[in-house]
């Protein structure tokens, strides 16, 4: 019956096979469920994509490369959820879809990177700082942030002055995942100079992340900061404790 379904004309009942022969792991039926990556109704060519990946693990993912509908937060999800491992050999199909117009696709094979903590793919990440959507650049951060290396530091550092708001903060809380006490001064400059109220919070939170709380309670007790930054610091002091 699944396979029968697998003809039906109603995309329910196409979807709906697609599930059955993928929990059945019916082999033989991959070449007809491959058509469907391209059928028009999202439910069916989702279920198409998920079935490739649980039959075929990564190389599952090859219509990654033509993939022109948007891939939604569920859907990387379960794509991600089914793949337990990655053949040493991927970097090519990676740098590719790296480079795609499909930005939810960019937006998973950063996930990708993430999860399996693809060192080498460290430059091709960085250069996704610039990208034009800023969800991308966000992910590129995150990513950075798992895949970190000695000169990683430096690289936030360069970038943050250049980037919007939303980008900075993922900057900032990358930077205060990373333990480094070094970042004292200038999580210090962004509390006290910063004008994006976000963003001040953020700092402040770092440092006391940081074990720097000491640092914090001078701050608050000075008369020379503005009662914004003091009540910044209390609030987080507050909060923490």
């Amino acid at each position: 019956a699944a396979l029968e379904n697998l003809n039906s004309k109603k995309p329910y009942v196409i979807a709906g096979g697609i599930q059955e022969v993928t929990a059945m792991k019916i082999t033989e039926s991959l070449a007809k469920v491959k058509q469907y990556l391209k059928h028009p109704a999202a439910q069916v060519y989702n279920e198409a994509q998920y079935a490739m990946v649980v039959f075929d693990g990564f190389n599952g993912l090859t219509f990654l490369s033509e993939l022109e509908t948007p891939l939604s937060d569920w859907q990387q999800l379960r794509l991600l959820g089914s793949l337990q491992k990655i053949p040493e050999v991927t970097y090519m199909f990676v740098e590719t879809w790296l480079q795609s117009g499909n930005l939810s696709v960019v937006v998973f094979t950063l996930k990708l990177i993430k999860k399996f903590q693809m060192l080498s793919c460290y430059d091709q990440v960085k250069k996704l700082l610039d990208h034009s959507s800023e969800n991308v650049r966000i992910n590129a951060v995150q990513t950075l942030q798992i895949l970190e290396n000695d000169r990683t530091s430096e690289h936030f550092m360069e970038t943050y002055p250049l980037q919007p708001v939303k980008v900075q903060l993922a900057v900032l809380k990358a930077m205060k995942h990373s333990n480094d006490k070094r970042y004292h001064d200038f999580f210090r400059l962004q509390l006290i100079h910063q004008q994006d109220v976000s963003l001040k919070m953020e700092a402040a939170q770092a440092l006391f992340a940081l074990g720097f709380s000491q640092s914090l309670k001078e701050i608050a007790e000075n008369n020379a900061a503005s009662q914004q930054i003091r009540e910044i610091v209390k609030h987080v002091l507050q909060e923490k404790i």
